[in-house]
Protein backbone atom coordinates (compact mmCIF):
# COMPACT_ATOMS: atom_id res chain seq x y z
CA UNK A 1 0.00 0.00 0.00
CA UNK A 2 2.82 2.16 0.77
CA UNK A 3 4.43 1.36 -2.51
CA UNK A 4 1.24 2.67 -4.06
CA UNK A 5 0.96 5.58 -2.33
CA UNK A 6 4.57 7.07 -3.03
CA UNK A 7 3.91 6.00 -6.47
CA UNK A 8 1.13 8.29 -6.39
CA UNK A 9 2.61 11.41 -5.04
CA UNK A 10 5.72 11.30 -6.92
CA UNK A 11 4.85 9.50 -10.15
CA UNK A 12 7.77 9.20 -12.53
CA UNK A 13 10.36 10.62 -9.75
CA UNK A 14 9.01 7.49 -7.40
CA UNK A 15 10.95 3.95 -7.47
CA UNK A 16 11.84 1.48 -4.64
CA UNK A 17 15.13 -0.31 -6.55
CA UNK A 18 18.01 0.55 -4.25
CA UNK A 19 20.36 0.54 -7.34
CA UNK A 20 18.19 4.03 -8.67
CA UNK A 21 17.82 5.84 -5.56
CA UNK A 22 19.13 9.51 -6.21
CA UNK A 23 22.27 10.07 -3.54
CA UNK A 24 23.13 13.72 -3.21
CA UNK A 25 26.65 14.84 -1.43
CA UNK A 26 28.02 17.30 -0.38
CA UNK A 27 31.59 18.00 -0.70
CA UNK A 28 32.26 19.31 3.25
CA UNK A 29 30.54 16.26 4.37
CA UNK A 30 33.77 13.45 5.56
CA UNK A 31 33.99 10.35 4.13
CA UNK A 32 34.26 6.96 5.89
CA UNK A 33 37.39 5.99 5.66
CA UNK A 34 36.75 1.85 6.96
CA UNK A 35 34.35 -0.10 6.42
CA UNK A 36 32.83 -0.46 9.86
CA UNK A 37 32.08 3.39 11.02
CA UNK A 38 28.66 4.04 8.72
CA UNK A 39 26.82 4.24 12.47
CA UNK A 40 29.43 6.66 13.63
CA UNK A 41 28.88 8.62 10.87
CA UNK A 42 25.12 8.44 10.68
CA UNK A 43 24.46 9.25 14.31
CA UNK A 44 27.04 12.14 14.20
CA UNK A 45 24.86 13.74 10.96
CA UNK A 46 21.77 13.23 13.23
CA UNK A 47 23.30 15.61 15.85
CA UNK A 48 23.11 18.54 13.02
CA UNK A 49 20.20 20.65 12.98
CA UNK A 50 20.08 21.35 9.29
CA UNK A 51 22.84 19.89 6.61
CA UNK A 52 24.59 23.59 6.18
CA UNK A 53 28.17 24.77 5.65
CA UNK A 54 27.68 26.57 9.25
CA UNK A 55 27.78 22.98 11.03
CA UNK A 56 30.41 21.22 8.98
CA UNK A 57 32.90 21.71 11.58
CA UNK A 58 30.62 19.32 13.80
CA UNK A 59 31.22 16.18 11.59
CA UNK A 60 35.00 16.57 11.78
CA UNK A 61 35.55 13.96 14.20
CA UNK A 62 37.63 10.93 15.46
CA UNK A 63 35.40 7.38 14.45
CA UNK A 64 37.45 5.71 17.59
CA UNK A 65 37.28 8.42 19.93
CA UNK A 66 32.88 8.05 18.81
CA UNK A 67 32.86 4.99 19.79
CA UNK A 68 34.74 5.24 23.14
CA UNK A 69 32.35 7.93 24.20
CA UNK A 70 29.18 6.03 22.71
CA UNK A 71 29.92 2.90 24.94
CA UNK A 72 31.15 4.96 27.90
CA UNK A 73 27.89 6.74 27.49
CA UNK A 74 25.75 3.72 27.39
CA UNK A 75 27.45 2.28 30.29
CA UNK A 76 27.57 4.84 31.83
CA UNK A 77 23.50 5.41 31.54
CA UNK A 78 21.39 5.65 34.97
CA UNK A 79 18.85 3.45 32.93
CA UNK A 80 21.62 0.97 32.38
CA UNK A 81 20.59 -1.34 35.29
CA UNK A 82 23.68 -3.56 34.91
CA UNK A 83 26.06 -2.11 34.06
CA UNK A 84 24.99 0.43 37.73
CA UNK A 85 25.06 -2.95 39.21
CA UNK A 86 28.45 -4.41 37.81
CA UNK A 87 30.35 -1.15 39.12
CA UNK A 88 28.50 -1.10 42.99
CA UNK A 89 29.53 -4.35 43.14
CA UNK A 90 33.36 -3.56 41.87
CA UNK A 91 33.56 -0.62 44.13
CA UNK A 92 32.39 -3.12 47.24
CA UNK A 93 35.51 -5.55 46.94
Amino acid sequence: MLHDLLGIQYKKAYTNKITEFLIRTHEWLPKQSNGYDCGMHVNKYFELVQFIDSEACLLQFDSWDARQRLALGLDRDAHNKIGSRMIELACER
